[in-house]
């Protein structure tokens, strides 16, 4: 039994029904010189002119696909009818006159719909056995269920086991469906490569009836997977972007040039699903098939609804969340611990190689399952149990269903959710040694006696080293105390993979179902009128991401590869996705995040943005916030200097004549050291904290991860799309003084809110030298400080342009940190020509009217402290050794040059 969820009664229902029960239909290959074989399987359950005609006669030949502009579909590309708007797709380009694997369906936005054969129902959780046929939705990994139970569609692929297979449904390449639908595909063991639509897809046969013409609206393309390779059967890959999209270059050109009205009507096409036009939206409304006769040139028009057809979904509602998606927006606690003797076992199984048992032991310990449940979460628990860079096994384990509450029980709990941030401002270091005291030596030579001698102390040595390091540190720490909550059980289906690299390993996986109980906060949930609404980011205390999980697999297939095992530079990515919310201001603030990292020793830069953020709720509870800032800094000399005195004396007898070049005797040494060093290091330390204590909104906000990488400075060009959501946490009056919903009640007129308060010039006067005081820039003052500077490196040359979103990154947050000594009229000197060579490097500077002081209408309540601290070491030290040795020593020559009279 599968389970999917129905529409009905105006509630979304989970429902549980057999894969063999779904309805399908063959779609036969009508352009195959012997008619009547199947070339894949139709789960549309909607009637239309297209879907009839795939199963008699049959598909015609799917050889053309017609080029869109950013906002277009079929139909107006048609009417302006360009000369380089038909091309070959890119599945005919990869195999000539061959037709590819078809999989036809209905999407809506991340559920694909289907339905069940006549005479069967499904299950309800609470009403039992369904009186009539629904529409079901389900996720891709259902849909893989089901297109493997389908008779249709194995015997289409047992006759094209080698061919592409493409899916006709709309946008079914923008979401997680196509991701899920692969996966379990490549565990049941089909290998094929596969293309899904990225946006709405139109279709249409031609008028002769030999071909079918396809269109992806707005430009977007497919979503191509590359075949898996034979000796890794499950690999599951994502390849560069087919043929069949405009370049930018092409698309501008034709805009410039669609002036007036179409020269040709536009032509009836069939869409599988609707999507706004010109808009990038993922669908989430009910998908519909168009009426229309294949040849008409009449616009057709959407039917009406049927009784038994899925109704339009309100946008909250349109796929309702399961546990597992609310853990990973709800974050909540383990209650008691997980018990992994069953995870343990498995793996150890999975592994097969006894060596490594005390590791696995040891990295997926009761404590370290606990400590990282929501890195299980996002599908980010990995733990290398091999030795050294590219040596496995790698273990992941990935926690991909969580059962709904069961044996719920009222309670509270203590919540606690931290962010820091470190950077090293600078560390520099140097050290140098003048002159050794190694001992000057002598030999005496004779015909049959050998003298010798040592003298130490010649010269003495001197050295010497100097350090200066700084570093700042941020640190915010929210903590609810006695939240409402609720205790259930549940259970949790980890999904275990076990990657070996290598060319003759195989991958391994499997599932286990692990007993574990959750505290689910319960948050006072905010009824506002009109709904939530989002402002300035710059009010955020902190934003807790969900989605990195996904942001870490679309990277991974953007390399094309999967990470190596003990790779520092895959775990330094890992742990930039763990601490991603210390990033969320700038993130939700519409910049560019902009890392880099040596993957397989090869410099990768990996951009991630927001999109697309849309407001879901805001609830508020009581809350302490402390946010902690420090400056910490210390400047070391040290130096020393070593005397050496003594000496030694050595003879030896033998046949140094030529014969043997051998002599033998005895030899002594006495010698002493005395060193003098001495250190200095003085330190210093600024800190200051906030804290407040009151009520703090939580605002949930859908979003839009898109994810990028750049090799040598220069994009792919198509990001990929992961979504997630955000919880931001906000100071009620705060958040309401820059524009977002809040809980925040006052009796004052908002205009009295923001009017600015005079101070007395005394204690304007004397703020700045505070050891509490905190210095903060507003974005608007970092963009006023930054914008002019960037556009001078470029105009100058200094900076190439691909390196200029870089640089503004790295110079916004650098005027952010050094806000004190910027405002102060210290200065800050921005260390340009470090990074780039022949750039100068950029000092800020600023002045304070105190005069002009007004009372700050960001200014959080509660209490601000600071420490100021400084420390000064010196320490001296001498010491003395002494060195005596005698023995009896030979020497050897294995060419003897002695000065000799002929005669």
């Amino acid at each position: 039994m599968i389970s999917g969820y129905v529409d009905l009664d105006n509630a979304t229902r989970k429902v549980w029904f057999r894969p063999q029960d779904v309805l399908t239909s063959p779609v036969y290959d009508g352009a195959a010189s012997a008619p009547g074989g199947k070339m894949g399987a139709s789960f549309a359950h909607r009637s239309s002119t297209l879907s009839q005609h795939f199963i008699s006669p049959g598909m015609p030949r799917m050889d053309r696909q017609v080029r869109t502009l950013s906002d277009e579909d079929l139909a107006d590309a048609l009417s302006w009818m360009r000369g380089d708007g038909l091309v070959r797709p890119q599945w005919y380009l990869d195999q000539p006159r061959r037709q590819p694997l078809v999989l036809e369906g209905h999407v809506n936005g991340r559920l694909a719909s289907i339905i069940l054969r006549p005479g069967v129902r499904a299950i309800d959780d609470e009403r039992g056995v369904l009186d009539r046929v629904l529409p079901i939705g389900v996720r891709g990994t259902e849909l893989a269920v089901v297109t493997d139970a389908s008779e249709h569609f194995r015997a289409a692929y047992e006759r094209k086991r080698n061919a592409t297979l493409v899916g006709l449904a709309c946008a079914m390449g923008r979401s997680e469906l196509a991701y899920q639908y692969m996966r379990e595909m490549r565990r049941r063991g089909y290998t094929f490569g596969a293309m899904f639509a990225k946006d709405a897809l139109d279709i249409r046969i031609t008028p002769d009836g030999r071909h079918l013409e396809l269109a992806v609206a707005n430009n977007a393309g497919f979503l191509a997977f590359e075949p898996a390779p034979e000796d890794r059967p499950t690999r599951l890959e994502v390849g560069p972007p087919p043929t069949g999209r405009y370049s930018a270059a092409e698309e501008a050109a034709h805009r410039r040039n669609r002036v007036g009205r179409p020269p040709y009507p536009r032509p009836g096409t069939e869409r599988r699903g609707p999507l706004p036009r010109g808009r990038d939206l993922l669908p989430r409304a009910r998908t519909a098939l168009l009426e229309f006769h294949p040849t008409s040139s009449r616009r057709p028009v959407e039917p009406p609804a049927e009784e038994h057809e899925l109704q339009t979904i309100p946008e909250e509602a349109a796929e309702p969340e399961s546990a597992l998606d609310r853990a990973r927006e709800e974050r909540p606690q383990l209650d008691g611990g997980i018990d992994g003797a069953a995870i343990r076992a498995k793996i150890k199984e999975l592994v097969s190689d006894p060596d490594v048992d005390e590791r696995v032991d040891l990295a997926f310990s009761d404590e370290n399952l606990a400590k990282k449940f929501q890195q299980g979460v996002e599908g980010l628990h990995i733990e290398d149990l091999g030795e050294g860079r590219g040596r496995g096994p790698r273990v992941v384990l990935d926690l991909v269903e969580l059962s709904e509450p069961n044996a719920a029980l009222p309670g509270t709990g203590d919540v606690t959710t931290s962010g820091s941030r470190a950077q090293v401002l600078h560390d520099t270091s140097s050290s140098r040694a003048k002159v050794g005291t190694d001992s000057f030596s002598f030999r005496v030579p004779a015909v049959f006696v050998l003298v010798g001698g040592r003298v130490s102390g010649a010269a003495h040595q001197r050295d010497s080293g100097a350090r200066s390091k700084a570093q700042r540190t941020s640190k915010v720490e929210i903590t609810e105390t006695g939240v409402p909550a609720t205790n259930a059980r549940h259970q949790a289906r980890y999904r275990i993979s076990v990657l070996r690299p290598g060319l003759r390993s195989k991958d391994a996986g499997d599932d286990v179902l692990v007993d574990l109980g959750l505290k689910w906060p319960n948050r006072r949930e905010l009824a506002l009128e009109g709904g939530p609404r989002m402002g300035n980011p710059e009010s955020i205390e902190h934003v807790e991401f969900s989605g990195t999980g996904g942001i870490y697999r679309a990277v991974q297939d953007k390399l094309g590869k999967d990470f190596r095992p003990n790779d520092e530079a895959e775990q330094d990515f890992r742990t930039v996705l763990d601490r991603l919310g210390d990033e969320g201001e700038d993130l939700l603030s519409g910049r560019t995040l902009r890392k880099t990292f040596d993957f397989g020793g090869k410099p990768v830069d990996v951009l991630l943005s927001v999109a697309e953020v849309k407001p879901r709720r805001v609830t508020t509870s009581a809350a302490k916030v402390t946010r902690t800032e420090a400056v910490t800094g210390e400047v070391s000399t040290s130096e020393a200097i070593t005397y050496k005195r003594g000496g030694g004396a050595e003879v030896g007898g033998g046949d140094v004549s030529g014969l043997t070049g051998l002599a033998i005797g005895p030899h002594g040494e006495q010698a002493r050291t005395t060193k003098h060093s001495g250190s200095s290091a003085a330190s210093h330390e600024h800190e200051t904290a906030e804290t407040y204590e009151g009520p703090l909104d939580r605002h949930l906000a859908d979003l839009v991860f898109l994810v990028d990488v750049a090799r040598d400075g220069v994009p792919s060009g198509s990001p990929t799309k992961v979504e997630a959501t955000a919880a931001s946490r906000l100071e009620p009056r705060t958040a309401a003084r820059h524009g977002w919903s809040s809980s925040a009640t006052t009796d004052q007129d908002p205009t009295d809110q923001d009017h600015e308060q005079p101070v007395v010039p005394e204690s304007a006067r004397r703020a700045p030298d505070r050891v509490d005081a905190t210095f903060q820039l507003p974005a608007a003052t970092v963009d006023a400080l930054v914008g002019p500077v960037l556009h001078e490196l470029a105009v100058r040359g200094h900076v190439q342009p691909r390196e200029l979103p870089r640089v503004a990154q790295r110079m916004r947050r650098f005027v952010r940190e050094h806000a004190r000594a910027i405002a102060r009229g210290d200065g800050a000197r921005f260390p340009l020509s470090a990074q780039y060579g022949a750039a100068p490097d950029v000092f800020f500077h600023g002045t304070m009217h105190l005069d002009r002081a007004t009372a700050s209408a960001d200014a959080r309540g509660g209490t601000i402290g600071g420490k100021l601290g400084s420390a000064h070491e010196r320490a001296t030290a001498k010491n003395e050794g002494r060195h005596t040795s005698a023995g009896i020593m030979g020497i050897g020559y294995s060419d003897i040059f002695w000065p000799a009279s002929r005669g």
